[in-house]
């Protein structure tokens, strides 16, 4: 395990991001469930978790994607419902990151990253989300990155 930052405990509750995003089309938890597990699996921070006896966060390389919640509000609670999927502390000592998938309707969502401050700042949270809808619409979600190209040096030389 490796600490990222020691922070106090009551401080850290109440300093988080988020972000959302809609998607358009029917609800597929499994491909969901698989892009969220493989974000958290290229960026490890999204697995941190608080071990409150030692006073500090740390990223579990063992540890699992927190598990998506998903909130089915009526028409007139969906506004209060992705404002609290949005503003809902984290229980930090089971992770520093959630998603939650909001039905806005029968074939419209919302998907809202919330990532403690120590994990992730705005910006980064943003471009999480976008390749997690990138990760979601891809059918190769999943599997390993396509290989990157020659690094600089190799293409100077």
């Amino acid at each position: 395990m490796c600490v990222v930052a020691r922070f106090e405990s009551v401080a850290a509750e109440a300093r988080q991001r988020a972000v959302g995003g809609g998607v358009a089309g029917a609800r597929d938890a499994p491909r969901l469930e698989r892009a969220w597990a493989e974000l958290c699996d290229r960026h490890g921070a999204l697995r941190a978790r608080a071990l409150p006896e030692r006073d500090a966060l740390f990223i579990d390389p063992a540890g699992s994607a927190a598990p998506i919640r998903v909130l089915t509000p009526t028409e007139a609670e969906l506004l209060p419902a992705i404002t609290r999927a949005a503003t809902e502390r984290l229980p930090l000592h089971q992770a520093a990151a959630r998603l939650c998938l909001v039905e806005a309707g029968p074939r419209s969502h919302v998907l809202i990253l919330v990532a403690h401050a120590l994990v992730a700042d705005r910006p980064s949270l943003a471009r999480a989300l976008g390749e997690l809808l990138a990760l979601f619409a891809n059918p190769r979600a999943g599997r390993p990155p396509a290989p990157r190209g020659p690094r600089y040096r190799a293409r100077r030389e």
